[in-house]
């Protein structure tokens, strides 16, 4: 029984089976957004504590976050679809067909926080092993986080919202032509731009 205050808010579920109390799921993105916003301003603050980097500096890696996020958006998402046609890798993918075989269920609009978090700690560490900057890492890393939390925004959005703004329009637009017209195409959620270069 999910009776707790923050399970009924956040709408979490749990499940019976221990890969599922894991992997939990959520029904907003609430809770992704108090998670990730949290780690967003703890990378942000303690990146800008530690550097001597000026404004102009800080703002722009921070958005090399943003737009990382973009690009991750589009290739996470099409290698799924890739991992979907692949019989012995298919079960990798499970979590994101779920969702379109129930493109409109509120616990599959959400990535699992488990999964949202190791994605987010791969790219800090696989960061920090290039640039070798820790205030470097921790600022793109901000900026990767926080946009994070527009993503499932988005996403749910597009299942949930009618978008008032035609850029919103056009976006969830997109994003519905991906599970209703073709899932093999229209892969961005947050931008079309990768899918008209990519021709995809």
């Amino acid at each position: 029984m999910e009776t707790s205050f923050i399970r009924k808010y956040f709408g979490i579920r749990l499940g019976g089976r221990f890969r599922e109390k894991i992997f939990f799921r959520v029904s907003h993105p609430a809770f992704h957004t108090l998670v990730f916003l949290g780690l967003s301003l703890f990378f942000f603050v303690y990146a800008y504590l530690h550097t001597n980097m000026s404004g102009l500096h800080i703002l722009f890696y921070f958005l090399v976050g943003v737009v990382l996020l973009n690009i991750s958006d589009y290739s996470i998402h099409r290698f799924e679809h890739f991992l979907a046609t692949k019989r012995r890798l298919r079960d990798i993918a499970e979590f994101h067909m779920v969702h379109h075989q129930n493109p409109n269920d509120v616990y599959f609009m959400q990535i699992p926080p488990v999964i949202s978090l190791f994605l987010s700690g791969v790219v800090f560490l696989f960061l920090y092993l290039v640039i070798q900057d820790m205030a470097v890492a921790m600022l793109i890393s901000a900026g990767y986080n926080f946009f994070y939390i527009f993503y499932e925004w988005m996403h749910y959005g597009a299942h949930c919202f009618k978008p008032k703004s035609l850029w919103l329009k056009k976006l969830q637009q997109h994003h519905l032509a991906h599970h209703y017209k073709n899932p093999n195409g229209y892969f961005g959620t947050t931008n079309r731009l990768l899918d008209r270069l990519l021709k995809t």
